[in-house]
């Protein structure tokens, strides 16, 4: 006979792990770390699932005889396909260990990580009825709320967080990267449309209109463009009853229209010393003019500073007569990135002890000639630690702490 307390305990894990989980995940984050972003989310995101994990371990083995069910959506097959072919990618993969857990600061692009979000799925349509994945968006929807209103703060320069560059420009929130908040929040207006037609709540329009506030502080094409499809998809998946015969739904989307250019036109022209249309429309239009114009300002500044950047480095090769550059003419099939720059170093190298550093790493005068008394006949390699300019010991501790579990 099946433990029943243990049934109830870990269905309650369940439920309330994957609660907590939509909750937490877009918030996380620790300034004190080299990886801001990425790694306290991939380890809170591995936590839970852990956790989650063993919790439907338990409650499967504790009754055998319990029939799983699985709720009919638009999505199964369509997550059924893309498993699939993730798995055939790890196996056809030219680097099985990038392949499983991702890349530095690209955790979540593994294998391991998008299987723990396709169990999540597994959880959520096995173990949840209706009414409780509904309580899951909500969730999710309260903390979108946060992550905007955060975004919104930062365009305006109210930010608790002094960051090395400037996210008024372009707005990051808890997310890290604009594109990427922006890609979140247009999974988010969808769901908060479908709020305002069945729930009619007041709330949820000023949700709304952080939501897509946030997202024109992005500045992001991409989610600009995939706010169209996002809005399509929305249309197609809604039942079209909701549609017809509801006039008053209709007024509550056209008032949230209405409502959010008044108080975002209110709000900037307030503002001292700001411009409405050149703060707000000019670099929207801009940006969305330049979708299509492969000479507009921003590649062509990255253009610039890749030449410069190359320029450099040919005039310091010039001065001394012992450093030299190679050009990576062919793409390499082994390895990717700064990986194949150092792999044909390395193939034209001269001696057999070879010191690496990066690009932000200041060596001391001393750094070269310190090596010598670590290398014997045995000697492997040497690894060396770094030391922070300008932080605290707290900082400094997380980040060795952080370069320790990537290493």
């Amino acid at each position: 006979m099946p433990d029943k307390k243990n049934l109830i305990f870990c269905t309650l894990v369940i439920e309330k792990g994957l609660l907590s989980l939509v909750f937490l995940l877009p918030l996380v984050f620790n300034p004190y770390l080299n990886d801001v972003f990425s790694l306290p989310k991939a380890c809170l995101f591995i936590c839970f699932l852990l956790i989650l994990g063993a919790a439907w371990l338990i409650k499967t083995t504790e009754n055998p005889n319990l029939s799983i069910t699985t709720l009919k959506t638009p999505l199964n097959i369509a997550v059924f396909v893309y498993f699939i072919s993730i798995f055939a990618s790890v196996i056809y993969s030219t680097n099985i260990y990038i392949s499983l857990w991702g890349m530095y600061l690209f955790y979540f692009e593994g294998f391991i990580c998008i299987s723990g979000c396709i169990f999540l799925y597994f959880l959520v349509t096995t173990n949840l009825s209706f009414h409780k994945i509904e309580k899951i968006i909500s969730f999710l929807l309260i903390s979108g709320a946060f992550v905007a209103l955060y975004g919104i703060f930062q365009h305006f320069g109210l930010d608790f967080v002094k960051w090395s560059f400037s996210p008024q420009e372009r707005v990051c929130s808890s997310l890290g990267n604009p594109n990427f908040l922006g890609a979140y929040l247009i999974m988010l207006i969808p769901l908060t449309l479908s709020r305002i037609i069945k729930k009619m709540k007041i709330y949820y329009l000023f949700l709304l209109l952080l939501l897509f506030t946030c997202l024109i502080f992005t500045y992001s094409r991409a989610a600009w463009l995939g706010l169209s499809g996002s809005i399509l998809l929305w249309v197609i998946l809604t039942p079209k009853t909701l549609f017809f015969h509801l006039p008053k739904k209709i007024l509550y989307l056209t008032g949230t229209i209405i409502l959010f250019t008044i108080i975002l036109f209110f709000f900037n022209n307030t503002l001292p010393g700001k411009n409405f249309r050149s703060n707000i429309f000019s670099p929207v239009k801009a940006r969305i003019n330049s979708i299509t114009n492969l000479e507009e300002a921003d590649i062509a500044s990255r253009l610039s500073g890749w030449k410069s950047s190359l320029n450099m480095i040919k005039e310091f090769c010039d001065e001394l007569p012992n450093a030299r550059y190679f050009h990576l003419k062919e793409k390499s099939k082994e390895y990717l990135g700064k990986k194949a720059a150092l792999n044909l170093a390395i193939n034209h190298a001269k001696f057999g002890i070879l010191l690496f550093t990066d690009a932000d790493c200041s060596p001391q005068p001393n750094w070269i000639s310190s090596y010598n008394n670590y290398f014997t006949d045995k000697t492997g390699f040497v690894a060396g630690s770094y030391e922070e300019i300008n932080t605290g010991s707290f900082r400094r501790f997380c980040n060795q702490i952080s370069s320790a579990v990537y290493a």
